[in-house]
């Protein structure tokens, strides 16, 4: 039981999985109605996590738009938790589930270079003065990920059935990846508010992870590590960090999938995705499964 639970006095639009599914981007985006209150920061994880701090908490991290009637919370980590969803429906029984979904191979690998980038080689934190993060170097393809169903390819028969046992469908928007990009969830979920929300369809942006490169090169006239990233470039020189941290950098780079072909795509899809009844689960499954090269995340 949640500490001062009860009904809200706006309505809560709640927004559930999966991770890298234009998230951010439906949050700023959603962010420049004048009737939607928004968190400070995206993901409240409130219902997940910080909810023994009582309701008068979750209240005082949203802005305090005069005219808004509906209060936004993203956080996609909350189809990780069944209890979580005994929570919301505690504290807010008439919220609207978002649900948003991407191809989940697409996804996958956008995870997985996301993990990348800001875990095992995001600039400084991954190669410190000591080589921290490369004492255990991530040697793990795209592939060696896929083998089961796991936190970068989620079961989506079991993830949405449990979000159908905790929420009346009426309740649930289901909304893909590009209707984000292209701006067509907004008068979808207008209508299933019932309520328009005060604003142009806007550009939106998505995030990028672009996979990660090492060299060594010569900068000034000294070895260097070099991390290319897009187009910019990190670089370290190799005395500051000792040749075995060097190693360990360029050996674990060689292991990271920089693209996944049609036919690892197709093996996934396979292995993951054949045999599961989309239309069960509302979902369009020539909409949500792209095909083609994933050499872009």
């Amino acid at each position: 039981m949640i500490e001062s639970a009860g009904m809200l006095n706006k309505r809560l639009i709640v927004g559930l999985g999966y991770e890298k599914c234009g998230t951010t981007s439906a949050h700023a985006v959603l962010a420049r109605s004048p009737l939607v209150s928004i968190s400070a920061r995206k993901e409240t994880f409130f219902f997940n996590r910080d909810h023994q701090k009582g309701l008068d908490y979750y209240l005082s991290l949203f802005d305090g738009k005069e005219d808004a009637k509906f209060m936004l919370d993203i956080t996609p980590s909350y189809h990780k938790k069944r209890d979580t969803y005994k929570r919301i429906n505690e504290v807010a029984p008439d919220s609207l589930i978002v649900l948003f979904i991407r191809d989940p191979i697409r996804r996958a690998f956008s995870l997985y270079w996301h993990d990348i980038t800001h875990h095992h080689a995001s600039g400084q934190r991954a190669i410190g003065p000591n080589g921290e993060l490369f004492q255990k170097p991530f040697r793990r393809t795209f592939l060696d990920v896929s083998r089961r169903y796991n936190n970068y390819f989620v079961n989506l028969s079991d993830s949405i059935f449990g979000i159908y046992r905790s929420f009346s469908r009426d309740r649930v928007l289901i909304v893909y990846f590009d209707e984000i990009n292209n701006g067509t969830f907004l008068p979808r979920l207008e209508e299933r508010l019932q309520q328009s929300l005060m604003m142009d369809r806007a550009d939106v942006w998505r995030n990028k992870n672009v996979p990660i490169i090492y060299q060594l090169q010569m900068v000034d006239g000294e070895e260097h590590l070099v991390l290319h990233r897009g187009g910019k470039a990190i670089s370290w020189p190799v005395q500051q960090l000792g040749w075995r941290t060097v190693c360990q950098a360029l050996a674990a780079s060689q292991y990271w999938s920089k693209f996944v072909s049609k036919a690892d795509y197709d093996k996934i899809y396979d292995r993951l995705y054949r045999n599961m009844n989309f239309a069960k689960l509302g979902i369009d499954r020539d909409r949500l499964f792209e095909p083609g090269i994933l050499s872009r995340v």
